[in-house]
Order: C-alpha cells, then structure tokens, then sequence
C-alpha cells in the first residue's frame, strides 16, 4: 500500500464511529412528516438567529475591549422586558397594536428601538462607571460583570415581578402562512 491509501485508510478507520453516530442521530428523521420537519427546522433557525445576535454581542465586546462582560445576558433581558412592557395592555405602544399590519410592525419596531437605546444606555453606563476601572484585570472582570449580573436580575424582579408577562400575539400576527403542506408562523 501506498502512503496515500494508509493515511485515507486511517481516516476512514478513525471517522468511521463519528459517520456511524451521525446516521444513527438522523434516523428520526426519516419518520417525520416532511411538513413537521420543515416547520421545526424554521423555528430552529429563527432561534438561532436570536442566539447568534446575542453572542456575536458578547464576541464584539470581549474581542475589541478584551472584556467578557458575564452581565451581556441581562442587558438583553432588560431590553426584552423593556419591549415587552411597551407593547403589553397598560403599556404606551398597546394601542398601536390590532389596527393594521402596518400598525402592528410599527408599534414592535418602536419598542424594539426603544428597548434597543435603554439597554445600550444601561450598558454604556455600566461599562464607563464600573468595568472600565477594572481593564486588564480579567479575574477583577469576571467578579464585577458576575456581580453587575445578579444586580441586574434582581432589578428585573423588582421592576417586573417574578411571573412571566403574558403578551398576546396582535390579531393580525396571528396564524401561519403556508407553503403546500408547510406552515411557517407569522
């Protein structure tokens, strides 16, 4: 045997239980209706797209200020209870909601920039009065964006209280479009 066939021989012998696990992880798959799959693989990558703003966020910070900001997560948070506080009943942008297509992308996208500014305030603030004395000193870093962390959570508990905030989905929001026999929430 050549060299080339006992370096392509060792690769396959190696491999061969990753290719194996792979296929046996995939097998559902094949028993799942096409339309399920379409519908849950939708879902998955509009949640990825979330996970991925989130963390390219904190590879941002911790890339150009060498800070790995462990409070990035509550920011957000505060931010989405901030939007969500804007478009729940009681809340300035509610009545915006149900009129019209129209008016219902425009009250989110209103809240969403809304959020978006308080919670990048927060984070300028947070990073200029307390993380900024601690640059070069990642275990001093880690403690204070931990800290800033549980502070941050605890006010979300205090301002919004611990039971979930109920935010119904405006009438014209609501339902699937399809695509033959795949549905893709609006």
């Amino acid at each position: 045997m050549t060299a080339r066939a006992l370096k392509t021989a060792g690769l396959v012998e190696r491999h061969a239980p990753l290719a194996i696990a792979g296929l046996i992880l995939f097998l559902p798959l094949i028993a799942i209706d096409p339309g399920t799959w379409m519908v849950l693989a939708v879902a998955g990558l509009a949640m990825g797209m979330m996970i991925f703003l989130m963390a390219s966020g904190l590879t941002l910070v911790f890339g150009l200020m060498d800070v790995l900001n462990f409070a990035h997560g509550a920011f957000v948070a505060v931010g989405a209870y901030l939007a969500t506080g804007l478009l729940a009943p009681g809340g300035p942008f509610h009545d915006m909601l149900g009129i019209s297509l129209l008016g219902d992308v425009g009250a989110m996208l209103l809240s969403i920039l809304v959020a978006c500014v308080v919670a990048g305030i927060l984070g300028l603030a947070f990073e200029r009065i307390i993380v900024r004395r601690v640059y070069g000193a990642h275990l001093r870093q880690i403690l204070i964006t931990v800290g800033g962390l549980i502070v941050a959570e605890q006010l979300i508990t205090v301002i919004w209280g611990p039971d979930p905030i109920p935010l119904p989905k405006p009438e014209t929001l609501r339902g699937s479009i399809f695509f033959g026999d795949i549905a893709v929430e609006r």
